[in-house]
């Protein structure tokens, strides 16, 4: 019989894909009460800052002799949430399929994510959303990631060879139709001038 070792879980990508692991981590958390499991986190730590479960857990890729002291006696489980069946034939989220990844239960119902901000990160997006409010007359406001962690700006050409980013006819489209309903922040590395097509506020 084989020794039970701790889990070594590896988030890769950008904001959207670490706050939907959230949900799962909490779950694995819950469920392996005996595993002093750690998270590797290959786009960094900041989503799980002040998490009162996930926080003591988070490592950064580069953390010194990670390897040596903690990765050797793992079990190594990288999730691909983007491979999950469930998730590429639509019947789940992200969130939900990194959640069948980790944890192998199933569909299940999550709670939401849960992130920690600052007072300061608190009150700039307070700001930042009734400026928003404001300048659109829209009561609701979205934020619109259009590009996902691979994504390189060449001379104004934006690229992925990811496959998760938006192109930016998709793109312009989806925030022309839901403007008309909802005030968008375009959250982004690059600047998108929505105005030249057509797309006002």
């Amino acid at each position: 019989m084989s020794e039970k070792r701790n889990t070594a879980i590896f988030i890769n990508g950008g904001a959207g894909r670490v706050i939907a692991s959230i949900p799962a981590l909490e779950k694995f958390a819950e469920e392996n009460p005996d595993d002093d499991f750690v998270i590797v986190c290959e786009g960094g730590t900041d989503f799980y800052k002040g998490h009162s479960t996930l926080h003591a857990r988070a490592y950064d890729v580069w953390h010194k002799n990670l390897f040596q002291e903690k990765l050797i006696n793992m079990t190594l489980c990288t999730p691909e949430p983007y491979r999950v069946w469930e998730y590429y034939n639509q019947q789940c989220s992200i969130a939900e399929a990194y959640d069948i990844g980790i944890n192998n239960k199933g569909l299940r119902e999550l709670p939401r994510p849960r992130i920690k901000l600052n007072r300061q990160e608190q009150m700039f997006g307070q700001q930042l959303i009734n400026e928003v409010k404001e300048k659109t007359k829209k009561d609701k406001v979205i934020v619109f990631q259009p590009y996902g962690r691979a994504v390189q700006n060449q001379d104004g050409m934006v690229s992925d060879f990811s496959g998760r980013s938006f192109e930016a006819d998709n793109a312009v489209s989806l925030v022309r139709t839901l403007s008309e309903k909802v005030g968008i922040i375009h959250m982004a590395e690059f600047h998108m001038d929505f105005s030249k097509h057509n797309v006002k506020n």
